[in-house]
């Protein structure tokens, strides 16, 4: 004879185990080697709706009090890269900042688009947070 009252309880045990507000891995083509000093990262999307067409993946930071930034990487085997040269150097690869939209874009990255969206609505990361994290430089992430 089955239990109805044990088997919620045992579903009800699994639902709190289940931690679906949190990640302990992100999956994806998009890996950062540094962070601005004292930040964090606190999301992750992967879209692969279109694999291995293409794929999106996007990585979020959070710094002090509401700061955050968004990491961007596009791919798609149409994309062409729209710019070949740069406004800015990040290490020794080329890079668009476009000031207005508050992006740093890595160029060379084939078929895809690499972002670091830092200022508006991204508040409170300067261009050189971005130059941190696009560049590999800075404190690693924990």
């Amino acid at each position: 004879m089955i239990h109805i009252a044990s088997i919620q309880r045992d579903l009800l045990a699994l639902l709190d185990a289940l931690r679906l507000d949190q990640a302990h891995r992100c999956g994806g083509p998009l890996r950062l080697t540094a962070l601005p000093t004292g930040a964090r990262i606190s999301g992750c999307e992967v879209r692969v709706a279109n694999f291995p067409a293409g794929l999106g993946a996007m990585l979020t930071i959070a710094g002090a009090g509401a700061r955050h930034m968004t990491i961007t990487l596009e791919y798609a085997e149409g994309i062409v890269g729209s710019r070949t040269e740069g406004n800015r150097m990040v290490g020794d690869r080329p890079a668009h900042l476009d000031p207005q939209l508050g992006q740093l874009e890595l160029l060379g990255v084939p078929k895809g688009h690499l972002i670091a969206t830092f200022a508006w609505p991204s508040r409170g990361f300067s261009e050189a947070d971005a130059v941190t994290v696009l560049g590999g430089r800075g404190s690693p992430p924990t």
